[in-house]
């Protein structure tokens, strides 16, 4: 099978949104908004397909301007938007609740550090002001003297405190928990528990047979090579030569192609899971699945060209 071209990708990325739009935007989606577990799940079901095409099509314009770094932070992004979004689907109403105390839990660590700064600056504040007073009858009385023995060498005057210019935030999400989200246990949902889940729901809702454990690591590699300023993503721009330069982007192998291949692919089967479990037709996501499958018996992990590994 030949690698895809810029335009193959182009063409099947802008098809498969369109399909995408037309299906959401119909009747099948127009969601009664009765807040029952199914219609929510219903919600957040086609809220995260969404999400998962909208990283797709920033990618794809992305990846037409040649912004090599901003479409793999994007492929990262993707990554776990997709598995996140797969959870959602073929997880049910169980996979929903652990993302709602994800939320809750990830809102809970904001709302907190707000909090915390907030009352740290005013006690900073207060306490500064209260030394600044004391410095400055202190100086007003070494003043005094200083005017009384003019004869004796003056006394120097105690420096001045800073007294800090940041303001309290003033943010409140504390509503987000106290009210939106209301009774939901805060736990973490690492996205590694998420792969586990989905490698075990695979078989049993027959999306999958295979561990997703290689498109974990590959969202591992990605959020080390890309997401995270390490030594990883400052050594591509390494410029060796008789004088060693920082290059002005990375010098390693551009990783747009695969990305986008990726974020393609599975987009494509997100879609395909969605639609037809909501009797809607999909040929476009059938296609694309079919067309950039990837092949086991080459890599573990690389959509579109059996031949390459990631």
């Amino acid at each position: 099978m030949a690698e895809p071209t810029d335009a193959e990708l182009a063409d099947g990325a802008r098809r498969l949104l369109d399909e995408v739009d037309v299906a959401l935007c119909g009747s099948a989606f127009a969601i009664i908004n009765h807040q029952t577990r199914g219609t929510i799940h219903r919600y957040y079901d086609a809220a995260a397909l969404r999400h998962c095409c909208l990283l797709l099509k920033d990618i794809e314009t992305c990846s037409a301007a040649g912004q090599e770094m901003t479409v793999r932070i994007l492929g990262r992004v993707f990554m776990e938007a997709w598995f996140t979004a797969l959870f959602i689907h073929f997880g049910g109403w169980d996979a929903f609740e652990r993302v709602a105390q994800n939320t809750v839990y990830q809102v809970a660590l904001v709302d907190r550090a707000l909090k915390n700064f907030d009352a740290q600056i005013r006690r900073l504040k207060k306490r500064a002001k209260e030394k600044y007073k004391a410095v400055a009858r202190a100086n007003a009385g070494i003043t005094r003297w200083n005017q009384a023995n003019p004869s004796q060498p003056p006394k120097r005057f105690l420096d001045k405190p800073y007294i800090p210019t940041l303001n309290p935030t003033g943010i409140d999400i504390s509503r987000r928990i106290n009210q939106d989200l209301k009774g939901v246990e805060p736990k973490a949902l690492p996205v590694e528990e998420i792969t586990q889940r989905l490698t075990k729901l695979g078989p049993a809702k027959g999306f999958a047979q295979e561990t997703f454990e290689p498109l974990y690591i590959w969202y591992r590699i990605f959020s080390a090579g890309s997401l995270h300023a390490t030594l990883n993503v400052y050594d591509a721009y390494y410029q060796p030569g008789y004088f060693d330069r920082a290059a002005a982007e990375p010098t390693d192998a551009s990783l747009i192609p695969h990305v986008r291949v990726t974020a393609l692919y599975c987009t494509a089967l997100l879609v395909g899971s969605v639609l037809l479990h909501a009797d809607i037709a999909a040929p476009v996501a059938t296609e694309l699945s079919s067309r950039y499958e990837p092949d086991p018996n080459h890599a573990s992990w690389s959509p579109g060209n059996p031949y390459q590994t990631c």
